[in-house]
């Protein structure tokens, strides 16, 4: 993992957000728990 810090190279760009103001908190945290609500449906999805 070579990529300078603030880069969004490892993880995509809806992994690793801009840094925001509070203008865009609640349109960020509504986009963080739709990616939560993701990874729950897909963890559910694995091996027993």
């Amino acid at each position: 993992m070579s990529a300078r810090p603030g880069t969004d190279a490892d993880f995509g760009a809806e992994a690793q957000p801009r840094p925001v103001d509070f203008d865009d908190a609640a349109a960020t945290r509504a986009a963080v728990e739709g990616c939560e609500v993701v990874v729950i449906s897909l963890a559910g999805r694995g091996p027993a």
